[in-house]
């Protein structure tokens, strides 16, 4: 992932910033120099900053490149500039790193230039109405009424923090959208041990995590399971999980066989391909009568709460921004 390399190179030169000791700087210079490489080629559109997609953003810049990558791939130029200033990887006759940093100054004038310009609308959520998904949710736990007006699908990773942010705010809109919200729970657990694109150690209980909520979710407790394994997201074990399913009045001989056999597992790559093949790479990843909610505001209530109530009522959207105008 682009944040990671960038927040890799950037910590490995504030090591030698504390420390002073060029010879460990030297040791990873090479490794700066491959990913500064991959980072560069990771830019599929020739807009200077790597593609990515991130849940840690609110607003993007032009094209799909999120202003989380975009600035972390200005403070990994920067590191970068001064690991090769301090060892002398620069050649005379060439300004290399003068042009570097203009463009530098460059990008960081434009995101600055975007960030203003959207800010308007940065608050608020939106969906994207390129293109429309269709998901088979015959194997997604769901809750609220079938003719719901808007039929949610949330794609989830349960060691997830915002994917948690997520849940607790779709609860409070459940209870205060009672009749108009129907939400499909979808996994994608960002676990190596049962996601085929997850190629290191990342949120290793996750797949347990999706095994367990579909075995309370055999036995009608899905939604207590899910609530429970979010608020204990940190501390998952098959050991935790049995003694919450015996505690949530669930069959746990029952429970516990299907953890240990993966019993879930067809559903778990079901659900992660659907997500594959829609382009879907982070989680939270939610969408609403099939378009993608673009900007999400999952962390604040009263955001989100405005942003359901537009999508219910767009005529009252209209009318408002038509008085704007006025």
């Amino acid at each position: 992932w682009p944040d990671l390399s960038c927040s890799w190179i950037m910590q490995t030169v504030k090591t030698y910033r504390f420390t002073g000791d060029l010879k460990y700087l030297k040791r990873m210079y090479s490794h700066i120099k491959r990913a500064m490489a991959w980072l560069v080629e990771a830019d599929e559109d020739d807009d200077g900053i790597p593609e990515g997609g991130s849940t840690y953003d609110y607003e993007t810049l032009p094209r799909g490149t999120f202003i989380y990558n975009a600035s972390c791939w200005l403070g990994a130029l920067k590191a970068a500039v001064e690991a090769a200033e301090s060892l002398g990887d620069v050649r005379a006759d060439l300004s290399g790193p003068q042009e570097l940093l203009a463009l530098i100054t460059q990008l960081e004038r434009e995101v600055a230039r975007i960030e203003k310009e959207g800010e308007a609308v940065s608050r608020t959520s939106r969906l994207d109405d390129s293109q429309v998904f269709s998901f088979d949710l015959s194997r997604a736990p769901a809750r609220g009424p079938q003719e719901a007006k808007l039929q949610v699908v949330v794609f989830t990773d349960f060691q997830c923090p915002f994917c948690r942010m997520c849940a607790k705010t779709l609860d409070q809109l459940v209870e205060e959208f009672p009749l108009e919200l129907r939400i499909h729970f979808m996994h994608f657990p960002l676990d190596q041990s049962c996601n085929p694109v997850v190629n290191r150690p990342f949120h290793q209980q996750a797949c347990l995590a999706s095994e367990a909520a579909m075995a309370a979710h055999a036995q009608g407790k899905f939604w207590e399971m899910h609530d429970y394994i979010f608020e204990n997201a940190k501390n998952l074990s098959l050991d935790s999980l049995v003694e919450a399913a015996g505690k949530l009045g669930l069959k746990v001989d029952a429970f516990k066989k299907a953890v240990e056999s993966n019993q879930f597992n067809d559903v778990i790559q079901d659900h992660i391909q659907q997500f594959l093949k829609v382009g879907g790479r982070g989680t939270p990843t939610v969408y609403i009568n099939g378009r993608m909610v673009q900007n999400p505001r999952w962390d604040s209530l009263e955001l989100s709460r405005q942003f359901i109530e537009e999508l219910l009522h767009p005529e009252s959207k209209k009318s408002a921004e038509f008085r704007k105008e006025v």
